[in-house]
């Protein structure tokens, strides 16, 4: 290649446009590097990687076979990225978290994450820019505050936070593009269960926003088969992923359990779309071959999820994570079947939305070490009482994973929604309609991964005859159904399910006929 060509190759990756449209039909032609190397996701729309096959067949458009699902496409979420209006943390007077006088009350010294508890000052609005290194105590948000979080990288490390006032991190129409980390602390032997709801938790009786960038789709189907040793991943749909994320490809194996499955974890390396395949296909290249085929013909596919977001609340590695065990078990009566051991109880943190005066909004949050196993009312994100207001809480484009108990649970809520969200390797039902009156929801375009039961199962024959022994709720087993768990356990059909996936658990949707609601709601 000439000098000048490959001088002008380097600097077309650096343009923008309209001068990248323009320079990219002057120059693709004589620069053959282009097609070559991969671009940055936002300039994706056109080149290809020589590693992607040429007149490959692709699964396209296999989504229905009788409807149109309306799920959020790439541009509507780079729409929802681009628009920065009315961005909570640069309203005027507010007052820095870092500054002595914010904290009058205290007798003008700034919180040290030394463990000690801190209360926002009375009718304040509260800025951050950054916390101190250390973990502080439960931070207390009274009502008639708020605690604003800047675009800015951030990492809290606390004990629990209190909402009882605002928790802003973003909006719906200024979407934060930084990287946002919240870590709960707090392990299980420290605690004399229960506890109170914001130990090792955000719990929200007042307002919980939180926004951060839109992916879409949160989770694709494969276009073509993936084969051990590949490092290409053909998807059905635009993305507008980002190279250094995390992505999930299903199993398509018959057996989906922690003693055995076939579900793989891969960063990206690269993104490109592939017109020459299809009109709407994409390749992500991952930095580590795959060691199991994941099928993606024309009867199904393998589904395709993003994990990462840049906004992260998680529980702290220390104190979230089980002791070890085993996680292969066997039992009399089937010729040294294994089946997988009940899983030794993980105490992740967790979000709780509680009463009707709360609101949860929350676009595009990664949850990563949540739940507390067996643990009543301590999961991922939880609707908790809040009745009709529901109208007012969703969540939408975000991701849990590694979570200890459950995904999603919406008790005692009208009206809410639940869009878009991925979770993968949940322990116990994972979307959890919790006493059978819950009505009027929308779950939408989620998609459930790696799902484990509860209980001990000590015949395997019962794996092979879909039967299970009586089981009463214990200590060990407060929900006695976990022990069949499910992606969707759907306890009230009143409810709106569209476009919603399964992958593993003891059956994707469970449907039990309650004779009348139960828990909470049973007289």
């Amino acid at each position: 290649m000439h000098d000048s060509c490959r001088d002008l190759c380097g600097l077309l990756r650096h343009c923008t446009p309209p001068a990248w449209v323009i320079a990219a039909f002057l120059l693709v032609a004589q620069c053959p590097l282009l097609q070559a190397q991969p671009l940055p996701a936002k300039f994706v729309t056109a080149l290809a990687d020589p590693l992607i096959v040429n007149g490959a067949v692709a699964v396209q458009n296999h989504w229905s076979e009788i409807v149109t699902l309306p799920r959020k496409q790439v541009q509507q979420a780079d729409d929802e990225n681009e628009k920065q209006v009315d961005c909570p943390h640069q309203r005027s007077n507010l007052l820095p978290w870092d500054s002595a006088e914010t904290w009058a009350h205290r007798g003008n010294a700034v919180p040290i994450a030394d463990g000690t508890d801190v209360q926002l000052p009375e009718n304040s609005q509260v800025l951050v820019h950054s916390f101190a290194d250390g973990v502080y105590g439960t931070i207390t948000i009274p009502a008639g505050s708020a605690l604003i979080f800047d675009d800015t990288d951030i990492a809290l490390s606390t004990t629990g936070i209190v909402v009882q006032g605002d928790l802003t991190i973003g909006a719906e129409t200024c979407r934060i593009r930084s990287s946002i980390r919240i870590t709960l602390h707090g392990s299980r032997s420290e605690q004399a269960l229960p506890t109170d709801p914001w130990v090792k938790g955000i719990h929200v009786t007042g307002t919980l926003d939180i926004h951060g960038q839109s992916y879409a789709p949160t989770w694709t189907r494969l276009a073509r088969t993936i084969s051990p040793g590949d490092q290409l991943v053909y998807v059905q749909d635009l993305v507008n992923w980002e190279v250094g994320q995390e992505i999930m490809v299903t199993t398509t194996a018959l057996k989906d359990s922690r003693d055995f499955h076939e579900n793989e974890v891969r960063n990206v390396t690269a993104v490109w779309h592939a017109p020459h395949l299809g009109s709407r296909i994409s390749v992500l290249k991952v930095a580590i071959p795959f060691i199991h085929t994941h099928y993606g013909g024309r009867e199904y596919q393998a589904e395709v999820a993003l994990l990462s977001r840049r906004i992260l609340i998680q529980g702290d590695e220390e104190g979230s994570e089980p002791e070890p065990g085993p996680v292969s078990c066997t039992g009399s009566g089937h010729q040294g079947s294994t089946f997988p051991c009940t899983p030794k109880p993980g105490f992740g943190g967790h979000v709780m939305v509680e009463q009707v005066e709360a609101t949860a909004r929350v676009n595009g949050v990664e949850f990563f070490r949540m739940g507390q196993t067996n643990v009543e009312a301590r999961y991922p994100f939880h609707l908790h009482l809040v009745g009709a207001a529901g109208s007012r809480c969703y969540l939408s484009d975000s991701s849990i994973h590694r979570s200890f108990y459950r995904c999603v649970s919406v008790h005692g809520t009208n009206d809410a929604t639940l869009s878009g969200n991925v979770a993968f390797d949940i322990v116990g039902h994972c979307f959890y309609l919790e006493d059978g009156v819950e009505e009027n929801n929308q779950i939408e375009y989620n998609l459930g991964s790696f799902i484990h039961h509860l209980g001990e199962i000590t015949d395997p024959t019962q794996w092979v005859k879909q039967t299970l022994p009586w089981n009463v709720a214990n200590d060990e087993l407060i929900v006695p159904s976990d022990t069949a768990a499910s992606a969707f356990y759907v306890s009230n059909p009143n409810n709106r399910f569209v476009g919603n996936a399964a992958s593993g658990g003891w059956s994707g949707f469970t449907f039990p006929n309650y004779i009348r609601p139960v828990m909470l709601h049973r007289t």
